[in-house]
């Protein structure tokens, strides 16, 4: 009774402590400190967290303090978790990702009220929606949380009920067993509540979607690079961090930057600035995408443009166009049926004047080709 009495002072104790970290009204403060480790994405206590949180500080301890006795009295080995306790581990560390993922699915399909002053406030403490669905007191919350406490008082009572009678052997000195019975409520109560939660309406006292807070961040790694030369403006990338959008110059020197995860982001202009004409500097890559912890490259591709002009009856390959600083290209010429060509006049470096048809050439500059057809 007094091992029992003392665990729900601990937790009692535990629970005052919360509170007095939520102000009336408000999701979970900045930096918190551990009192952050039983908060959700919105910011809101979780029933599933407190319970994970106690009873892996609960096991924990029960293990810690027979492996000293073990080791003081030079037993070698440490203890061994019976099956019933891992699995009750099991139930308890997943009930709080599925009660996230129904939360985000919940909440982040929630439309915020077109009118403020519509929108419900908290009438108690934040730490009381822990057992309340919506405006109600919740029965398969209570449950839950029931049942937690009395596994844990079995189960810390059980323990220093064997550390005040040890076994002879001390080998056999191990963590005390739960009964697959107590682990069979716990797996039902964590399943009608996470059953509860799903079926239940979106809380309208509590925002819609993470605040921007708990926003997780990620680096990514940025930088640009011209390829064949030239000097255009550089670049600009657009991302948001912490919900405020923002624009970072690249550079061709690698830079980390901060950005909320799954966030967009983009970079512009496209081509640069600098480009004319006649010459462009453009990039082949997508300039969009979402956030996540990579290293990109940004490259911009030096341009020279083609162009090809007709006089007469013919028709010239390939068509006016942007080519890669470099690259060669064929230009051919076809005068039409009755018809011949007559000769290639060009202008720019590395252009071609002259009777053949067909000439290839390398982009080097921009370039006008015409042809001419009797």
């Amino acid at each position: 009774m007094l091992v029992g009495l003392a665990v729900d002072l601990f937790l009692l104790g535990f629970l005052y402590t919360l509170r007095n970290k939520w102000p009336k009204g408000t999701p979970l403060p900045p930096h918190a400190g551990l009192v952050s480790l039983i908060a959700e994405e919105d910011g809101y206590p979780s029933l599933a967290r407190l319970q994970l949180l106690v009873w892996t500080l609960v096991v924990i301890f029960a293990f810690v303090t027979l492996s000293m006795v073990r080791i003081f009295s030079g037993v070698p080995g440490s203890p061994t978790l019976s099956t019933n306790v891992l699995e009750l581990l099991g139930i308890n560390g997943a009930s709080p990702v599925v009660s996230a993922g129904l939360s985000r699915d919940k909440y982040s399909t929630v439309a915020e009220a077109s009118d403020p002053s519509q929108k419900k406030t908290l009438q108690y403490h934040p730490l009381y929606t822990m057992l309340q669905e919506n405006d109600g007191f919740s029965n398969t919350r209570f449950q839950m949380l029931s049942w937690t406490i009395v596994s844990l008082v079995i189960f810390v009572s059980a323990l220093f009920y064997l550390l005040s009678n040890p076994p002879t052997d001390l080998t056999t000195l191990n963590p005390p067993d739960v009964s697959s019975t107590l682990v069979t409520l716990t797996g039902i109560s964590q399943g009608v509540y996470l059953f509860g939660k799903g079926v239940s309406e979106p809380d309208p006292r509590k925002p819609s979607g993470p605040t921007p807070t708990n926003v997780v961040c990620v680096a990514m790694a940025v930088s640009y690079l011209v390829v064949a030369g030239g000097n255009p403006a550089a670049p600009v990338f657009h991302y948001v961090l912490k919900g405020v959008s923002k624009s970072l110059t690249l550079t061709k020197i690698v830079k980390s930057v901060s950005v909320d995860a799954r966030s967009a982001w983009s970079v512009t202009p496209n081509p640069l600035s600098g480009s004319s004409s006649s010459q462009q500097w453009y990039s082949m890559q997508p300039l969009t995408g979402t956030a996540s912890a990579t290293n990109v490259q940004f490259l911009f591709q030096h341009q020279y443009y083609l162009t090809t002009l007709v006089s007469g009856p013919g028709t010239v390959t390939p068509t006016s166009g942007w080519y890669n600083s470099g690259q060669k290209v064929t230009i051919t010429a076809k005068a039409n049926t009755g018809h011949r060509f007559k000769s290639w006049t060009g202008s720019g470096t590395g252009s071609h004047t002259g009777t053949s048809p067909s000439h290839t050439m390398t982009m080097n500059t921009a370039v006008t080709e015409t042809a001419t057809f009797t």
